[in-house]
């Protein structure tokens, strides 16, 4: 069972920025962990509270009838997510799944004291991001798609050294083959627009104008 307290809250660096802050302060916020791969929030199910990112990347997929499931967006801290619990609109739109181990902030539905102009504004924003990924998969080149990808969930992630997503997800993310992904990274490292980081698996992006544009979005 969740235990909702004000305490961890008020430590919390995003603060009365975060979309959950009024009912923080009554004590109605719980804070869940999850491990990589596991799931906050399944398409089709019911919502009964409303979640902020606080630390790590969520993916966010979509189930299609006869195409399985689409990686349409990742989003990163102070992000908040079913929204449409505020509405009483009943089930989530996607599946929201740890891309990285996160910590995320819950409210029981209908949050307290969550001013409906705050939760509009979030809304807005989640559809702004939801805009942004889709504008990349429709980028003319390959190489382009997954610099932005990347450099997206670099800005997600709040830091330009990251781990590369399974190449299956990039794929999903970028509308392209698996092996087109391998083979654009591998391009990106070769030009110099991504070195290797000092972890297995990790990368850096080099400033580039994709990065910029998507650290600014």
């Amino acid at each position: 069972m969740l235990q909702y307290s004000r305490t961890r809250c008020a430590e919390c660096i995003h603060g009365a920025q975060c979309l959950l802050a009024p009912a923080a302060v009554q004590g109605a916020v719980a804070e869940v962990a999850l491990r990589a791969g596991e799931p906050l929030l399944r398409q089709g199910e019911p919502l009964h509270q409303v979640a902020v990112v606080k630390v790590g990347v969520v993916l966010l997929r979509r189930r299609v009838p006869d195409a399985g499931r689409q990686a349409v967006a990742v989003v990163g801290p102070a992000q908040a997510l079913g929204l449409r619990a505020l509405l009483d609109c009943g089930v989530a739109a996607a599946d929201a799944q740890a891309l990285t181990p996160v910590r995320a902030c819950l409210s029981q539905a209908p949050a307290p004291a969550i001013d409906p102009r705050v939760a509009l504004a979030e809304g807005v924003r989640l559809a702004e991001t939801l805009a942004e990924w889709a504008a990349i998969a429709r980028l003319p080149r390959t190489v382009a798609r997954v610099e932005a990808a990347l450099a997206r969930l670099a800005a997600a992630s709040g830091t330009r050294e990251i781990v590369l997503p399974e190449r299956a997800v990039l794929a999903e993310l970028c509308a392209c083959a698996p092996e087109t992904v391998s083979r654009a990274v591998t391009t990106l490292l070769r030009s110099g627009r991504l070195q290797r980081g000092p972890r297995r698996g990790q990368v850096r992006l080099v400033e580039t104008e994709a990065a910029r544009e998507a650290r600014s979005a």
